[in-house]
């Protein structure tokens, strides 16, 4: 078999050496398996087989910071903080990640590779779970334990001041930062109640359509369909 090249001369078409193909391939998926967009996908397949009673959020905001937080799992009522670090993510900002979910959320899980393990064992706080993927499977390393003293604030200010003002029947001409000083007079326990209802409201209708469209397994490219676009004023 010939191909023509620029000189107009032709050359025998080699094919590239079936060994040396293969280990090329092979690289190249165990790279794919670290990506972090990769591991997100396994780690929602494991929330989503755990149980049929969630939801989840793609890059869901929150916060007086406007922080993301990778993956927002909601279950049992708990508001379960997923931050992903896969093979080439940079640990130096995970502690004021960690600091910032500290906040909002019930629980916080690291989900990474092995990689990154010893050094996430040896500086996280002890209360923060770590599961690795292994073999293409989600492994628990350390389970998460139940967060205290959240921000009152941070949860108000992760919420739209509309919905605020419609849930607390705010009848008041206010702007969205006297919304939220009125609402920081109700209880932390109301108030995260209130959180869970506004991420639940914001995230359910994407996260059902991203269900019918998934199939069996989360790809990457399904992985959009759960961003939850909230805007807070």
């Amino acid at each position: 078999m010939y191909v023509l090249i620029s000189n107009n001369s032709t050359k025998p078409n080699k094919p590239l050496p079936k060994k040396s193909y293969l280990c090329k391939m092979e690289s190249i998926s165990v790279k794919h398996q670290t990506s972090a967009e990769y591991i997100k996908g396994r780690i929602i397949d494991f929330f989503i087989q755990q149980s049929d009673d969630i939801l989840i959020g793609n890059e869901v905001m929150y916060g007086i910071k406007r922080k993301v937080v990778d993956l927002l799992i909601i279950k049992k009522e708990k508001l379960i903080a997923i931050e992903i670090k896969g093979d080439n993510d940079d640990l130096r900002r995970l502690q004021e990640q960690i600091s910032e979910c500290r906040k909002i959320f019930d629980y916080i899980i690291i989900c990474t590779t092995s990689v990154h393990l010893s050094k996430l064992v040896d500086s996280i706080p002890s209360d923060i779970g770590i599961f690795i993927i292994d073999n293409n499977s989600i492994k628990k390393i350390k389970v998460p334990k139940k967060l205290v003293e959240q921000s009152k604030m941070d949860m108000l200010y992760t919420m739209n001041a509309r919905y605020l003002k419609q849930s607390l029947h705010i009848k008041a001409k206010l702007n969205s930062d006297e919304v939220r000083k009125y609402a920081s007079k109700i209880s932390i326990t109301n108030t995260k109640r209130l959180l869970r209802e506004y991420f639940s409201f914001k995230i359910k209708d994407k996260y059902l359509l991203f269900l019918a469209d998934r199939g069996v397994e989360t790809h990457i490219d399904d992985i959009p369909l759960l961003s939850s676009n909230i805007e807070i004023q």
